[in-house]
């Protein structure tokens, strides 16, 4: 018995290359370059000159290629190309950046394209993805048109350009685009025309817009209490609150990997508060999965070749997407329902050498990040109760189809990631009979509403549940960390994740 769906997942997720431009990058320049120039290329606006050579034909279709990743899962995703794909080689904003927003495919890059339309250009492209198993491409798109004036003020005008592009992408079938840096990046009047122009002319596109921030939250804040936490950013919290609320999917924003978890998950849960549609909680999957989410992932094979952050190791997490992915073929992401939080904040810190992290403000300081203890959607937060001296983050919701989900999530403490020793219980609301359990390195105890017969379980990297006999009593399910272990059978570093599902309730006989 498999309890996973065997068909692609309808969640808005996709497959971002701007990461893996980056850690191709650093890997290339490592013997093009002198030593000086190589190290600075790690690192913010050199770093991203240098990813942006890295996306090309070549590079996406090639042998071993960007194209070939996620083969299991890779239809649920589009496969997002990032920032580089409508300029040639050598332009970059800080000379460049008028150059900008084009949405016309680079012939450099993509020779297969040459001498064709725009629409043309995307739709030859599109296809050769959705040959290899793909959803389709998303496409990156700078806020700003691709014009000598592309910062002039956003008006009448520019609505026609706007509407070009949107039909472009109609005819080739292009359903995504990610809205991100651009002269119009803070101007709330473009994204929401953007949105409203989409709706009008081609509905099946998903138009994701972005408040563009630094990748940590308030980490300078002189508030304590506001030192690491989303809110504490007030002209990015009021901005992104008034976007989210339009938007048809809003994106949490890059972060620094070594402490994503709590940067990430205080986003979503402050964005899920005011969002309109879906929060996409970028590469943090489990915390996707758990909150019903849609995935902007980042991560790749190719972070096992290097890595941009010390004792980053997500690129050896691989499964964790796959089976983030898998479980939202069972619960697929929603929008429009409540959040609630802990009143309890948990803080994370770690202490950044130099050369540790792309982004150069955070070398050589402890950065502090926080979020709730506990984010609950369409459930109560005191629901999940937490035993143990030090707690992790926990993140859980009920699906609108009735799936519960719960993510155990770790710690950074002193700098180590590592997930605490101690029992989370979960009150399962009535009617359900089908959980999704992430990260299961401790004890997690399901107290479903009724008594039943039996209970099966399976890897959400595996195709057959088996009926589970040990930590059944009554109405409730104990998994341990032992138990998950055992039945997950990841190959890496993956934290085991599993549904749950229970039959034959004797209340109902």
């Amino acid at each position: 018995m498999n309890l996973i769906p065997d068909r692609n997942g309808s969640s808005l997720s996709y497959w971002c290359s701007w990461h893996t431009q980056n850690i191709v990058a650093v890997k290339n320049c490592s013997d093009k370059f002198p030593p000086e120039i190589a190290a600075a290329m790690k690192q913010g606006d050199a770093g991203a000159r240098g990813a942006r050579m890295m996306l090309n034909e070549e590079i996406i279709f090639g042998e071993g290629g960007f194209a070939d990743q996620f083969e299991e899962v890779r239809g649920d995703m589009y496969f997002m190309l990032d920032d580089g794909w409508d300029v040639d080689y050598g332009i970059n904003p800080e000379s460049n950046i008028a150059k900008f927003g084009s949405l016309v495919m680079s012939e450099q890059r993509f020779p297969s394209v040459k001498g064709k339309s725009p629409a043309e250009r995307l739709k030859i492209i599109n296809e050769k993805i959705k040959s290899r198993g793909w959803k389709g491409i998303g496409i990156w798109v700078a806020a700003q048109r691709s014009a000598e004036d592309y910062d002039a003020p956003f008006g009448e005008g520019d609505l026609a350009y706007w509407k070009e592009r949107i039909l472009w992408s109609r005819e080739a079938g292009v359903e995504y685009w990610k809205v991100d840096w651009g002269a119009q990046a803070g101007n709330h009047d473009f994204r929401r025309a953007l949105t409203e122009i989409g709706r009008e002319l081609y509905p099946d596109l998903i138009v994701e817009h972005a408040t563009c921030m630094c990748p940590l939250n308030a980490f300078d804040h002189t508030d304590p209490a506001l030192r690491g936490r989303y809110e504490g950013m007030d002209w990015i919290a009021a901005h992104s609150k008034e976007g989210a609320a339009y938007s048809e999917v809003y994106r949490s924003y890059d972060v620094l990997n070594a402490m994503a978890i709590p940067t990430t998950l205080d986003r979503v849960a402050f964005l899920l508060q005011w969002s309109g549609g879906y929060v996409n909680g970028e590469d943090e999957c489990f915390i996707n999965a758990a909150l019903g989410c849609p995935s902007g992932v980042m991560r790749s094979h190719y972070c096992r070749e290097t890595q941009n952050e010390s004792g980053d190791d997500r690129g050896w997490r691989l499964d964790e997407v796959k089976a983030a992915l898998r479980w939202q073929r069972l619960a697929p992401a929603f929008g429009g329902t409540p959040v609630e939080c802990s009143e309890e904040i948990l803080f994370d810190d770690r202490f950044y050498r130099e050369g540790d992290s792309w982004w150069g403000a955070a070398n050589g300081k402890t950065v502090c990040q926080g979020a709730p203890a506990v984010v609950a959607r369409n459930l109560p937060a005191a629901s999940i109760c937490v035993e143990g001296r030090v707690k992790p983050y926990v993140a859980a919701s009920l699906n609108p189809n009735g799936a519960y989900a719960v993510a155990i999530l770790p710690r950074v403490i002193d700098g180590i990631r590592r997930y605490p020793d101690m029992t989370v219980r979960c009150q399962i609301p009535d009617g359900v009979d089908t959980a999704g359990v992430f990260g299961v390195n401790c004890d997690v105890v399901l107290q479903f509403a009724e008594p039943f017969d039996k209970v099966y379980a399976q890897s959400l990297v595996g195709d057959e549940a088996v009926e589970l006999t040990e930590g059944i009593s009554g109405s409730t399910v104990t998994v341990t960390g032992e138990i998950a272990q055992r039945l997950f059978g990841g190959t890496d570093k993956t934290p085991p994740a599993l549904v749950i599902r229970v039959a034959g309730k004797r209340g109902a006989q």
